[in-house]
């Protein structure tokens, strides 16, 4: 069973205080973060990440979205990777305009060229992107790993109920602390 790690739009706009986005610091996550990170390369296990951004002229946002998305325009430095994480030139980066990964169908096509059939993830927000990318793995019969700790967003309770709420309609989904994967 082929393994990739997927961490989903861990973007500075949802740790910068000037930004309607803004979740938090977000200094423990990022380490959390790192770790896993850290525990994918030991593992030679590839790594994806993805990030929410939209055309510079803004033609893609949803009708819905507009101005509350903005952040996430290319060309805002709240749309980049945060800066902490540790990302490597042989990563792939995914960028995506919708809120699963899967929205972006190169997707697909890299994981069936590495012949995956596991997905790890984490990323931000939990009960929004995260979920929506666990709900499309588990439509395309990828067995899937959450890790509790590189999953944030605005708040615990959303995060918990993500967590049960997945767990309760996703069949033999893993949502896991880093601890149980990374000492396995």
């Amino acid at each position: 069973m082929s393994k990739c790690l997927i961490v989903i739009d861990v973007q500075e706009a949802w740790r910068d205080e000037k930004s309607p986005l803004f979740i938090g610091d977000l200094k423990e996550y990022v380490e959390s973060t790192n770790k896993l990170i850290a525990w994918a390369r030991k593992n030679k296990i590839p790594i994806i990440f993805s990030l929410h951004k939209f055309k510079a002229d803004g033609s893609d946002i949803l009708k819905q979205e507009k101005g509350c998305l903005d952040d996430f325009i290319e060309g805002n430095p709240r749309a980049e990777l945060i800066a902490d994480l540790d990302r490597k030139p042989e990563d792939i980066i995914l960028v995506k305009n919708r809120f699963s990964v899967f929205s972006n169908f190169e997707l697909k096509k890299i994981l069936k060229e590495k012949g995956v059939s596991e997905i790890i993830m984490g990323g931000l927000i939990t009960n929004c992107c995260v979920r929506a990318t666990a709900i499309d793995a588990y439509n395309l019969e990828y067995g899937i790993t959450i890790i509790k700790e590189a999953c944030a967003s605005g708040s615990s309770e959303a995060d918990k109920f993500t967590f049960q709420d997945l767990e309760a309609l996703l069949f033999g989904i893993k949502i896991v602390n880093l601890k149980e994967i990374i000492n396995n």
